[in-house]
């Protein structure tokens, strides 16, 4: 698998270890991340709602394994947002983690 598209990420931030006066604990601000991974189409279906055409795209994400991303990150990909649709699957080769996989979905009208 070779991985040459940049892809940017936002991986949501973390736990400070800190406490606002209130008592809440201080969450660190999303970070912008870029990395390599590969770009696969599956689908694409278009629908009329009455008013105009809704055309949704569905992709797969390849992405090494040292990279975090859940169900809740949005993925741009040349200039393109995608949401990821379910939780990212890790896949193994000989025992050990290879990658990630994810399906990213685009709708349009």
């Amino acid at each position: 698998m070779i991985f040459h598209t940049k892809v940017t990420t936002t991986v949501p931030g973390g736990p400070t270890g800190e406490y606002d006066d209130f008592g809440n604990e201080i969450v660190s601000p999303p970070k912008t991340v870029t990395f390599r991974g590969e770009l696969r189409p599956l689908t694409g279906a278009e629908t009329d709602n009455g008013t105009r055409d809704q055309v949704i795209t569905r992709f797969r994400l390849f992405y090494p394994r040292k990279r975090t991303m859940t169900a809740t990150s949005t993925v741009t990909v040349s200039g393109v947002e995608y949401k990821v649709v379910g939780e990212p699957e890790p896949h193994s080769i000989g025992g050990r983690l290879h990658h990630y996989e994810v399906l990213l979905e685009r709708v349009t009208g």
